[in-house]
């Protein structure tokens, strides 16, 4: 099935390599499929074990790590840390069904990171994947457990 491109997709497009990391598959898959459809080249990876090796084994640049923060066995945050230790210049988006405000609640996400709330839709998700990927400087990931 292929998506159909809204019609305004100005700024939007891309050709930067994004791992997609998140335990449900049909998230990830639909992700994929956004992302690809706007062209962006697209690995994936069912949790933080897979995407550390994808970290490690891929051949080319991986530019965003977008990850689910709530994870079985390791945090996205945690993991992004690990990540980011092999790759020093990826970038981090989190997503997550919880809002920012659940976890500022519980402090488990500093004010500074960058969430993209599920769920969402086509625009959102490359919108704000584009915006992280043009963003200039971008500290290390401070996501907590």
């Amino acid at each position: 099935m292929t998506l159909a491109l809204p019609v305004d997709t100005q700024g939007l497009t891309g050709t930067e390599t994004i791992l997609v990391t998140d335990d449900t598959g049909p998230v990830r898959e639909l992700a994929r499929r956004i992302l690809e459809t706007y062209g962006y080249r697209v690995l994936g990876a069912s949790d933080a074990k897979e995407a550390l090796d994808v970290c490690r084994r891929h051949q080319g640049k991986i530019d965003l790590l977008l990850t689910d923060v709530v994870m079985p066995e390791v945090f996205g945050g945690t993991l992004a840390q690990q990540a980011v230790r092999v790759l020093p210049d990826l970038k981090v988006l989190y997503m997550s069904v919880h809002s920012r405000e659940t976890f500022a609640a519980y402090g488990a996400l500093d004010e500074d990171i960058e969430l993209l709330e599920k769920p969402f839709s086509p625009i959102a998700l490359v919108a704000k994947v584009r915006e992280r990927l043009d963003r200039v400087a971008s500290p290390a990931p401070k996501a907590q457990q």
